[in-house]
């Protein structure tokens, strides 16, 4: 008996060191957020039939019962014209496109504002709209899940990228875009559209106008890509950009392409350093690589810059545009006289010496 007491202290030390191992071990327990964390995918409205060409909007609902623990990037728009924290899974893979495949094809990402959610037990919501990343070109069903990298551990170790949080699978029936349908989306994205824009007296246009926009950016119509086109006029370089992904997703690429030429060419049209900037992506091979289309890129810009030239004097575009600068250049452009727009019209064309601003003939 005096035995056992003359060791019970040691006893104690050594259950309270277990005791100390182990609710540090279960507190050092790595984050798993594939385990702790869930992402549901459902439409904005509840829809699950849509048309092609007609905005999906998505909702994404972030959740997890430990709190604190984890946090979300509530970000929704980055500079570059998409945010590359999520990406789609869908099935059958065949009767859809990415419709920026190719514009982001070199490069992408440029940051914007961004907040961030705790997640502490209730849902945190995050709204997308599917076309931007998807284009569905055949009617049928269609199976979509959604992968996002929003979710990280709160102070996890810098530098290391999150696991991928996977939601749960959704359907949507999409079926044909009849004519009449087109022409009435379209008619109504015109009125918001050109409704004057006075926050001050009705704050509600804004949104009424940012909606339209978007609605014909992704419609789809051949009509409706015209339209993207003659809107690119320098007016509002917001907008601008919205309207040249637009013409960029399109179905209608060589109806984009051809447009945005005739509009080059109208003395009426204004046109922006964007606008240029824009075909010249549009006329990338869409076969090609990488390195070619920036190869690509850097020739288009300067055959455009030169038959922007040598063509008819052309409208200044509004004060929302850029056209002061050509691509690498810190000055402006500068019309040719009419001799020399003739020679470029007749012969080898001129181009533009950035470093003096004169023209000369290309070889």
């Amino acid at each position: 008996m005096v035995f056992g007491l003359r060791f019970l202290p040691a006893c104690c030390i050594l259950l309270q060191c277990f005791a100390a191992a182990f609710g540090q071990s279960a507190s050092s327990v790595p984050p798993d957020i594939t385990r702790d964390v869930t992402l549901t995918v459902s439409t904005a409205d509840g829809r699950s039939s849509f048309r092609m060409g007609e905005l999906i909007p998505l909702k994404l609902a972030f959740n997890s019962a430990l709190h604190g623990k984890y946090q979300v990037d509530l970000a929704t728009y980055d500079r570059s014209g998409r945010m590359m924290e999520e990406s789609f899974l869908i099935r059958p893979e065949s009767g859809w496109v990415d419709p920026l495949k190719v514009w982001f094809g070199s490069g992408g990402i440029m940051g914007g504002l961004r907040g961030i959610g705790v997640l502490s037990g209730e849902p945190i919501f995050v709204a997308l709209d599917l076309n931007e990343w998807v284009r569905f070109d055949r009617p049928g069903k269609y199976k979509v899940r959604v992968r996002s990298g929003r979710v990280n551990a709160i102070g996890g170790t810098p530098g290391v990228q999150a696991p991928e949080v996977v939601s749960n699978e959704i359907e949507l029936r999409i079926v044909p875009a009849d004519n009449a349908w087109q022409r009435e989306t379209l008619r109504k994205a015109f009125a918001a559209l050109d409704k004057p824009a006075d926050p001050k007296v009705n704050p509600a246009t804004q949104d009424d106008r940012k909606l339209a926009a978007r609605t014909l950016r992704f419609l789809g119509s051949a009509e409706a890509t015209k339209e993207l086109a003659r809107r690119c006029d320098g007016e509002d370089s917001n907008a601008e950009f919205g309207y040249l992904l637009g013409l960029a997703g399109s179905p209608h690429r060589d109806v984009a392409v051809g447009e945005m030429k005739r509009l080059l060419s109208d003395p009426d049209h204004g046109v922006s350093m964007s606008f240029l900037y824009g075909l010249a992506h549009l006329m990338r091979d869409p076969e090609g690589t990488p390195e070619q289309w920036m190869k690509e890129d850097a020739n288009n810009y300067k055959a455009l810059e030169a038959e922007l030239m040598c063509g008819p004097e052309k409208k200044r575009p509004g004060t929302g545009a850029q056209p002061e600068y050509p691509h690498g250049s810190r000055q402006p452009w500068r019309r040719l006289d009419a001799p020399q727009r003739e020679a470029c019209r007749g012969g080898g064309g001129l181009v533009r010496s950035a470093s003096s601003g004169k023209a000369k003939r290309s070889p």
